[in-house]
């Protein structure tokens, strides 16, 4: 013990207080020996590691009261305060021993200074889970922590995917060196626009992915924060400055997908939405949208069985889809696209009265809200029709309501409801 280059101590069970301590100490601690057996563990080891060091020896207590006196042995990674005030890493091995009444009486521990191995193992991990230019975390963390998260039952969640617009050409004329430079300017910036416990993550090349424990009115509104951050210029030095665009898609948990994979692969959907229609925006994921042509695509899942029901749902499939081309070319058009928005609008009122008055032949048990419903989306397609005319609808706007609630939001989710009693009814001409 005496010659040993690991610390070899004795400590009593009840008091906690150290017995005997090897001379290895010295190096390791800057105390002596004589010195150490007079201090307050609280001065020598940090809470955290006392915690540990007393949950070990609960549990060795308790394995010894059953008898199990071999079963004794315990590895602890903890922290041993140097006298000059920085934190040394150990690894600490205990045994529990007991007196000639067989009861447990003193700790035996020897401790060993593992600073290198735990640097090492800092840098693999880094390695494994941080991207090396920006230090965020890379792909597979995050699928780490949206696994982690998505254990948490009943917990919502929203994953975002950004990918930046124009980052290429600034690669290619500027070079590489200035590319990283403005991923790490980018990177920086997103970490402002988010709070501690979200997590930004990076995937590659110019893609970004944030996780966001929050509902879709809060992160759209994170989404929105962002995308506006993005839109101001990153000043590289005193005479360049380069400007970017950003376009996101997000998805929610568990709408939009219950497991990883899905969740992921319906956030990058939207994100390819959002570069479809014309980049620069914020999308929400929207099932059945073609993210290349940005149109709304039909899907058998969307019949409800009732074919009048049925042809005016693909009818506002279609007014939708001529109200988006109609959006590309608003400027120069304004006419063409006040009319293709009040054309949907005016389909979307006709529809609900007559989708009420089937319902209500039927003694649909849920007819009150769904009435309601209608109510709410039409009174909001009247204020955003008042600000289409007025010049003062944003495109990003009138796309999440159309898409998100008016047509295939309201048809996935409250409609949805009243699909089992049509086909239930065997429902197979239009209703008079």
């Amino acid at each position: 013990a005496e010659n040993s280059a690991d610390v070899i101590w004795t400590m009593d069970t009840a008091t906690l207080r150290l017995r005997y301590v090897s001379p290895a100490i010295q190096p390791l601690s800057g105390y002596e020996a004589l010195d150490i057996l007079g201090l307050p563990l609280k001065l020598l080891i940090p809470e955290t590691s006392r915690k540990q060091l007393r949950d070990e020896l609960s549990d060795s207590l308790a394995a010894w009261q059953r008898g199990d006196h071999e079963q004794t042995r315990c590895v602890i990674r903890t922290q041993v305060r140097h006298k000059e005030g920085h934190l040394v890493a150990t690894e600490t091995i205990t045994t529990l021993h007991g007196n000639e009444q067989g009861q447990p009486d003193a700790i035996l521990g020897v401790t060993r200074d593992i600073t290198e191995r735990a640097a090492s193992e800092e840098m693999m991990h880094r390695l494994a889970f941080y991207d090396p230019l920006t230090n965020l975390p890379n792909r597979r963390l995050l699928q780490l922590r949206l696994t982690e998260a998505m254990a948490d039952e009943g917990r919502e969640l929203a994953l975002m995917f950004i990918d930046l617009d124009h980052f290429k050409p600034i690669n290619d004329t500027f070079g590489h060196e200035t590319g990283d430079v403005l991923l790490n300017m980018v990177a920086e910036r997103m970490r402002h626009c988010v709070r501690e416990q979200d997590l930004v993550a990076r995937l590659g090349g110019d893609e970004f992915v944030i996780l966001l424990p929050d509902t879709r009115d809060e992160a759209l509104a994170v989404a929105d924060h962002l995308h506006q951050s993005l839109r101001h210029p990153f000043r590289m030095d005193e005479e360049q400055e380069l400007r970017i665009s950003s376009s996101i898609g997000v998805a929610l948990y568990p709408e939009h997908g219950t497991d990883p994979k899905t969740l992921m692969h319906h956030a990058d959907q939207a994100m390819y939405q959002a570069k479809g229609r014309g980049r620069g925006r914020v999308c929400l994921f929207t099932a059945g949208l073609d993210p290349e042509l940005g149109s709304l695509l039909w899907q058998n899942s969307h019949e409800c069985g009732h074919p009048r029901i049925d042809a005016e749902h693909r009818q506002l499939f279609v007014l939708t889809n001529r109200l988006l081309e109609r959006m590309k070319d608003n400027c120069e058009h304004p006419a063409l696209y006040l009319e293709s928005l009040e054309g949907l609008f005016e389909m979307a009122r006709h529809h609900f009265a007559f989708e009420e008055q089937v319902l209500a032949e039927l003694d649909y048990a849920e007819l009150a809200s769904h009435q309601q419903d209608h109510q709410r989306l039409l009174h909001r397609a009247s204020q955003l029709m008042t600000a289409a005319r007025a010049g003062e609808l944003g495109n990003d706007e009138l796309l999440n309501f159309i898409i998100q609630e008016l047509v295939v939001g309201h048809m996935s989710q409250a409609d949805r409801r009243y699909f089992p009693l049509m086909k239930g009814r065997g429902l197979s001409a239009p209703a008079t």
